[in-house]
């Protein structure tokens, strides 16, 4: 069971299967999938290109603080319809501020104070990009506590 989330890859790459639908995600490409979905996956790595990456949960309270300051720009254009799972290709912006994520991931004290600012420029680069509309889906679900 895969869970919400935004997956990036580094070296690798897979494929996934769900129904009908396949989706690759690579180097050159991101997974997103805004719902828990089942789906199946092949893994191509070699000792030579092993598979490596990354997976980002989103913090609901995060996506919905960063929505309201996105407000009615028309870069983002909200969309319920969606299958809950899609690959888009990974822009410049996104894999840079990725690789600083990684980079900032070795310092403890980096991490903790840098971490969350990089992960919400990620998730601002993902909303107002190709497939950000989907993550309204995101949006609507309220944190439960606990």
């Amino acid at each position: 069971m895969y869970q919400p989330g935004i997956v990036f890859l580094f070296s690798g790459h897979k494929i996934g299967y769900i129904n009908e639908r396949t989706f690759r995600y690579d180097t050159n490409e991101y997974l997103l999938l805004t719902v828990p979905l089942p789906f199946e996956c092949e893994t191509f790595a070699t000792p030579e290109v092993p598979l490596a990456g990354i997976r980002l949960n989103v913090d609901i309270l995060q996506l919905q603080e960063l929505l309201m300051d996105i407000g009615e720009d028309e870069q983002f254009q909200p969309s319920m319809a969606s299958s809950g799972i899609n690959s888009a290709v990974l822009s410049e912006e996104i894999l840079c501020a990725a690789e600083r994520l990684l980079d900032v991931m070795e310092r403890p004290l980096d991490a903790r104070i840098l971490g969350k600012q990089i992960i919400r420029e990620i998730l601002y680069h993902v909303l107002t990009g190709p497939c950000g509309g989907r993550c309204w889906r995101w949006s609507v679900v309220r944190p439960t506590s606990a």
